[in-house]
């Protein structure tokens, strides 16, 4: 399938590597025009109805995300451009937003126009952006867990800890509520470490602010605040004790 696209990218050897990268690996894939602005993708995206929207996050005036203030429901897929960013890459990865950073590598090109191809075939445009959007709207206070059908929106504050269960997480909240998520711990290590939590085992990664004491007996352990006692691996010990001690300053 022949895809039309266009470039939003405020410098200019960059949207032109980027150009040059699609005509050669990603023959199916034309380039329509390119932007350097939010309000130039705007008009161009109005004019031209591109299928697919390289999008740099980092754009002078207005943000990549601003984008979805003028295209609220977008009848276009989106692949974000970026350098690395804590908040954007952990906004991007929450959402499942398809993203390349920066240099952008052949292999993960291709792949994202794949993807991007087969959501536009089976007119399955993705529901992830307005999951974005939520994330950003709530200043990154808010993470979304597949639940179901749908999401469940957390209040980060209200994680008290997350549980390894095989391939899926159990998160326990405050108010001895707790959501079961079809992904593994993993998933969610680098996200939640941008926040006050640590992984203390394999198993379990916990919510720092939420730990009523720290026990030396059976080898390390940590009482939540929900009265449950975890474990804590005897390589995280000293790197744990660190963190409260700080944390108390």
């Amino acid at each position: 399938m022949d895809l039309t696209a266009i470039i939003v990218e405020d410098e200019a050897r960059a949207r032109s590597s980027l150009k040059k990268m699609i005509k050669e690996y990603c023959p199916n894939v034309v380039v329509l025009d390119e932007a350097s602005t939010i309000q130039e993708a705007k008009t161009i995206i109005q004019s031209k109805k591109p299928d697919l929207v390289f999008l740099d996050i980092h754009l002078p005036q207005e943000d990549g995300f601003k984008l979805f203030e003028y295209f609220p429901k977008p009848s276009f897929e989106v692949v974000f451009t970026t350098a690395y960013s804590n908040y954007s890459l952990m906004a991007l990865k929450l959402s499942a937003v398809d993203y390349l950073l920066k240099p952008i590598a052949i292999k993960e090109l291709k792949v994202a126009v794949e993807k991007a191809e087969e959501r536009i075939v089976n007119k399955s445009l993705s529901n992830n952006i307005n999951v974005l959007r939520s994330i950003i709207d709530s200043n990154f206070r808010k993470l979304p867990l597949p639940s179901g059908n749908g999401f469940v929106y957390v209040r980060v504050e209200d994680i008290i800890y997350c549980e390894a269960d095989r391939n899926y997480t159990n998160f326990y909240l405050k108010g001895n509520k707790k959501v079961l998520v079809s992904k593994n711990l993993k998933n969610y290590e680098s996200i939640l470490e941008t926040f006050a939590f640590m992984r203390i085992n394999r198993s379990y990664i916990i919510n720092l602010n939420l730990i009523d004491s720290f026990s030396r007996s059976n080898g390390g352990e940590v009482l939540m605040q929900n009265n449950v006692s975890i474990p804590v691996s005897q390589n995280l010990k000293e790197e744990l004790l660190e963190r409260l001690n700080k944390s108390s300053d």
